[in-house]
């Protein structure tokens, strides 16, 4: 049985480019809204909709190194409303500054 569903390191090693100087290029995923009893939510409106989930995809050469470095595969979270849409043979990314970012462990 065979999934359609990529890893975020298949996502990294499909992106054509490089982000620069303190720019992030992020793949968005959909966020999950599914109670605990299994019950999908996704019909309700979100107060923080705004908010997005995504995956690094590549990190500008100015964004800070070192403890909490965001690095290609990690998740994360931004702003939708600061980001830019960019697209690359026919796949969608965003292109978020790093200040903008939540870092997701």
């Amino acid at each position: 049985m065979s999934s359609n569903i990529e890893t975020p390191q298949e996502m990294v090693a499909k992106f054509k480019g490089k982000a620069l100087n303190a720019n992030v290029i992020i793949r968005q995923v959909s966020n999950e809204n599914v109670s605990e009893g299994g019950l999908d939510m996704t019909m309700v409106v979100d107060k923080n909709e705004n908010i997005k989930k995504g995956i690094v995809i590549s990190v500008g050469a100015e964004c800070p190194k070192g403890d909490g470095e965001i690095k290609p595969g990690d998740t994360v979270m931004y702003n939708s409303y600061k980001d830019s849409d960019l697209t690359l043979e026919g796949i969608g990314y965003k292109m978020v500054f790093y200040g903008d970012l939540i870092h997701c462990l």
